[in-house]
């Protein structure tokens, strides 16, 4: 046995488990709910009805949402060539140069090195730095 404590009694010996019992409740019957089967087939077919039509609503408001997107993608392309024709051809080929350089460098950042490699060089970079921006040990030990 442990040290000195006493073994703990067994306080809930005279607790009862399992369900609660109403007095008086035996002659108490569940309900039953009875169903015409005429009603029953009349409901499916008018939720069936109902689903059909929500989804020909639903799909009316994707045709008439994707027609709006096209007119605006319209608008945004004329906005966009009216703006590019302020430019001079000059311009617009170096814009266009620009972008292809930039596409390739970050192509060529992302293959070059691997993520083990990157964290060695990261690693290396840590190891490098002076002492001085360790964290300083404050106290005795």
């Amino acid at each position: 046995e442990h040290s000195g404590q006493k073994k703990p009694t067994m306080s809930y010996d005279n607790v009862q488990t399992g369900r609660l019992k109403l007095k008086g409740g035996s002659n108490i019957k569940k309900p039953t709910v009875k169903r015409d089967e005429k009603k029953l087939v009349d409901l499916n077919a008018k939720r069936i009805q109902e689903k059909e039509e929500k989804e020909r609503k639903e799909a009316e408001l994707r045709k008439e949402s994707a027609k709006a997107i096209a007119e605006i993608d319209a608008e945004s392309a004329e906005l966009d060539l009216n703006y590019r024709t302020k430019k001079t051809p000059a311009q617009l080929q170096f814009e266009e140069v620009q972008r292809t350089k930039m596409i390739k460098k970050r192509a060529e950042e992302s293959a070059e090195t691997s993520h083990r490699q990157k964290i060695e060089k990261f690693n290396k970079y840590l190891n490098s730095l002076s002492e001085h921006y360790d964290i300083p040990k404050v106290g005795p030990g």
